[in-house]
C-alpha cells in the first residue's frame, strides 16, 4: 500500500506489544477510529491479554517466533512494532533479552511479515547520557553514546539502536520513532517508572524515593497525545521519507524529578516525603541522564503544533486513575 492511502479507508494494523501501556491506547484509538487490530504480545511482562472486542484480534506470542509473526502480520496493511523489554530495572535485570528483543525481534519481523508500512519503537535512549538538555534526531543512534547509558555492557539502549540501523535498512517505508517519557493512566510502577511509583507511594503515604539531588529533568507526554500525534504523523507522506526515518515524539518542557515528587505529595495531599538516594546504589556503574527533552522542530513541521497536556494535569489524572 502507498503511505500516501494511510489511513484514507479502513486497515489492518498489526501492533506487536499491543497489550502493554502505549500498545493498550494505541489499540484502543485505532479501533475507535475504524480499523481492525490484531496484538501480537507475550505477555512476558505480567500484562493481562487485551479483552476481545469488534475489530480486535489477539495473537500470544513473541516476535522472536517467525510463525507467531506471520500469522499476526499476514494481510495487515501496516506493522507498529512496540513490543520490548520496558523500565530501567526490567531491562537492567533482563539485560540480555532486551538486547535479544529489540534485534533479533525486529530482524523476525522484517523478515516474516509483508514489506508493508512499518513503525519501529525505539526509544530516547538512544541519545545516551548527553549533556545536551535537548535533543534532536541528528544526536541519537550513536552505539557508543547508547553504550555508556547501559552502563558498560550491550543492553536496552544498544538494542535500541541496532534495531534503528536494521529500519534504516529495511527495503520499505519505516518511521523511527523515538518517545520521550510516556506517561498516562495505566501506566504500572513495577519495573520502575517514575509518575506512577511516585503517585502509588504518596497515595499510600509512604516515602518517595529520588536519586541523587532530584536536579535531573525529564519531558513527561501524555500517552494520549503521543498515540495522536504518532497517528497524525503516519498520514503524512512526508514522514515517510526522512531521510535518517527518524521522529522524536514527545513534550517539549521539562520537568526536574524532585519538583516532580513535590507535586505529586501536593496534588495527592500525601503525608509523603521524599528521600534522596545515590543513583548508583541502585544502577551500579552507571550515570544518570541529567537532561532529556525533545526537539520537536521535525515533529510540528509535520503535524503543525500539539496541545500537551501540562505536567500538572497528568499527575491529576494518574492520581484520579489510581484511586478509582
Amino acid at each position: 500500500m502507498s503511505v500516501s492511502d494511510l489511513f484514507s479507508r479502513r486497515l489492518t494494523v498489526c501492533v506487536t506489544g499491543g497489550a502493554g501501556f502505549i500498545g493498550s491506547w494505541l489499540v484502543s484509538k485505532l479501533i475507535a477510529l475504524g480499523h481492525k487490530v490484531v496484538v501480537l504480545d507475550a505477555l512476558s511482562s505480567g500484562v493481562p491479554a487485551p479483552q476481545l472486542a469488534p475489530g480486535l484480534q489477539f495473537v500470544q506470542g513473541s516476535v522472536l517466533d517467525p510463525r507467531a509473526v506471520d500469522e499476526a502480520t499476514r494481510g495487515a496493511d501496516v506493522l507498529m512494532h512496540l513490543a520490548g523489554i520496558v523500565g530501567m530495572r526490567l531491562a537492567r535485570a533482563e539485560r540480555q533479552r532486551a538486547l535479544e528483543v529489540s534485534v533479533e525481534g525486529t530482524e523476525t519481523l522484517l523478515s516474516h511479515s509483508p514489506a508493508i508500512p512499518t513503525v519501529l519503537l525505539s526509544s530516547s535512549a538512544v541519545y545516551g547520557v548527553n549533556s545536551s538538555r535537548v535533543s534532536n534526531e541528528f544526536m541519537g543512534g550513536c552505539e557508543d553514546k547508547a553504550l555508556v547509558y547501559d552502563g558498560g555492557l550491550a543492553g536496552y539502549a544498544t538494542g535500541k539502536c541496532r534495531m534503528e540501523v536494521l529500519g534504516r535498512r529495511a527495503d520499505r517505508p519505516v518511521i523511527i520513532v523515538r518517545p520521550f517519557n510516556v506517561v498516562g493512566p495505566g501506566q504500572v510502577s513495577t519495573w520502575g517508572m517514575v509518575l506512577p511509583s511516585f503517585v502509588e507511594r504518596a497515595c499510600a503515604n509512604e516515602e518517595l524515593i529520588v536519586y541523587n539531588d532530584g536536579q535531573q529533568t525529564r519531558s513527561f507526554s501524555f500517552v494520549g497525545t503521543f498515540v495522536d500525534a504518532l497517528l497524525h504523523a503516519m498520514s503524512i507522506p512526508a514522514a515517510w521519507q526522512l531521510s535518517d526515518r527518524a521522529l522524536n515524539i514527545g513534550a517539549p518542557t521539562e520537568t526536574s524529578i524532585l519538583d516532580l515528587a513535590r507535586l505529586v505529595i501536593a496534588r495527592a495531599k500525601s503525608r509523603s516525603t521524599i528521600v534522596h538516594v545515590p543513583y548508583e546504589s541502585v544502577f551500579p556503574h552507571s550515570r544518570d541522564v541529567a537532561a532529556r527533552t525533545p526537539d520537536t522542530a521535525r515533529l510540528t513541521s509535520l503535524i503543525g503544533p500539539i496541545n500537551w497536556p501540562s505536567i500538572e494535569q497528568i499527575v491529576d489524572m494518574v492520581i484520579d486513575s489510581r484511586r478509582s
